[in-house]
């Protein structure tokens, strides 16, 4: 089961990855949460190669978004940004 958060969630965007030949191959899987003034970040790179950012950038905000939180879960981004701001 995935991880809760327990701080408040900031609006992150998913930015594309470009290869060398600046063609979308990928995103920037991102969480961002708050502990008073300190944002987090935790992120990860997925690389899924040209044809699969076509269909997901086509694909419906949903399809996307859905996407997104199995990436999310997969690399436990809620649960490393928990740590890191626990820490604080």
């Amino acid at each position: 089961m995935p991880e809760s958060p327990r701080y408040p969630s900031i609006g992150t965007p998913q930015t594309v990855i470009l290869d060398s030949d600046h063609t979308p191959v990928g995103y920037k899987v991102a969480v961002c949460f708050a502990k008073g003034d300190v944002h987090h970040i935790e992120s990860v790179d997925v690389v899924v190669g040209k044809d699969a950012v076509i269909e997901l950038s086509t694909g419906g905000m949903e399809n996307f978004s859905t996407w997104v939180h199995s990436h999310v879960v997969e690399h436990n981004l809620v649960g490393k940004a928990n740590i890191a701001l626990d820490a604080l």
